[in-house]
């Protein structure tokens, strides 16, 4: 993120508190239907790490209630755990193990040379 005055800095996420009047025309994801309102399963979206809270009628009438509303950030916090979770147990290229990881010096000094 970079700021008017030249400094910037790393983000893990970026909160956007657009009022009391829903705007999404800044997202790029293809997450809005033909009328601009985001689609989405209480509040979780098809693109993977995309989320809403907020949203009119999020899950039920409680999500605009504050007895109730703390049921739809609880909800989300999951689904968030969930797909981190999933991302960690599944190997990348980055933490897959090499081949001949956890062979001895002695083993790679007397491999056969290519």
């Amino acid at each position: 993120m970079s700021f008017a005055d030249g400094t910037d800095f790393t983000v893990d996420a970026v909160v956007w508190a657009t009022g009391y009047q829903p705007d999404y025309s800044w997202i790029e994801a293809p997450v809005l239907d033909a009328g601009g309102r985001v689609r989405h399963h209480r509040g979780v979206t098809d693109v993977p790490g995309l989320y809403f809270l907020g949203v009119y009628w999020q899950h039920t009438r409680g999500s605009a209630l504050l007895g109730w509303v703390k049921d739809d950030p609880a909800y989300i916090a999951t689904q968030i755990q969930t797909l981190a979770n999933s991302r960690v147990a599944r190997p990348t290229a980055a933490n897959r193990e090499h081949p001949d990881a956890g062979a001895s010096q002695e083993d790679s000094d007397h491999a056969d040379p290519q």
